[in-house]
């Protein structure tokens, strides 16, 4: 009885979904379809879905190719924030002075909009894969460090009075204390600080690009060619939506326990 009810539950749970990610969307975009050849709307202003399917299985070599380098700029973005945003928690938590010194200066970094330091990066780091790792990075390290440091703050006063009354050594209260406290939360800024990624490398490809995902929707948009742009659009969504599954399935395995509480 117990194991039949766990089926059905399993089997609600994937209706569920299945319905939220695949038949609701086809719904809206079948929705979408009628409305703009009804009220017939021009291609360069909405095109239609149908348009849009054409143009990825006429163009799909292209996508690719420069999908690919979209999805390279971000991944390294992505690393180099995950790197630089851990070093400064961990950094910030231990030594007071410097949160005291670079808080300020962090905080002004992202004050202002990143489209706004991409000529002077343009200038320092030149027109390569470079200038759209950094400015990715630049965007995705500061939730990843501000959730890393809000985790390991809100681990338990009273664990860590436990450790230091076994007299704990500072790298086992690290490990075994602070770093299984500021997992979930790690997790959620590498979530954030993904989206955050594409969105840095897509600002750079608007830059200065020859290649890339950002290259043809700037490309389309000079074309009035909207097709190739929403195209462009489905594309990054799809590599986005691949490295967050990837991102969620690691918080799982890492985070088995906390499916058990």
């Amino acid at each position: 009885m117990l194991s039949s009810n766990k089926d059905d539950l399993r089997d609600s749970t994937f209706l569920e979904k299945l319905f939220y990610f695949l038949i609701c969307p086809l719904l809206v975009i079948f929705c979408l379809e009628i409305i703009l050849r009804v009220k017939h709307t021009p291609s360069f202003l909405i095109p239609l879905p149908s348009q849009v399917l054409q143009e990825l299985f006429r163009s799909r070599t292209i996508l690719f190719f420069n999908g690919l380098v979209t999805a390279e700029e971000i991944i390294l973005g992505f690393l180099l924030g995950v790197s630089t945003g851990t070093l400064l928690a961990i950094a910030i938590f231990y030594i007071p002075l410097v949160k005291k010194i670079l808080m300020p200066f962090i905080l002004l970094s992202q004050i202002f909009p990143k489209i706004a330091f991409a000529p002077i990066l343009l200038i320092w780091l030149g027109f390569g894969i470079l200038l759209k790792i950094s400015i990715s990075a630049l965007t995705s390290f500061f939730p990843i460090m501000i959730n890393l440091l809000t985790g390991l703050n809100n681990a338990s006063k009273d664990r860590l009075d436990i450790f230091k009354s076994l007299c704990a050594k500072p790298h086992q209260i690290f490990f075994k204390l602070y770093v299984p406290s500021a997992m979930p939360y790690f997790f959620a800024g590498l979530k954030t600080g993904l989206v955050f990624a594409s969105y840095g490398a897509i600002v750079g490809e608007f830059t200065s690009s020859h290649t890339g995902l950002g290259h043809l929707i700037l490309a389309g948009s000079h074309q009035m060619n909207t097709t190739i742009c929403f195209a462009s659009l489905i594309v990054l969504g799809a590599i986005v939506i691949f490295f967050y599954s990837l991102l969620v399935l690691a918080e799982r395995k890492v985070l088995y326990w906390k499916e058990m509480e």
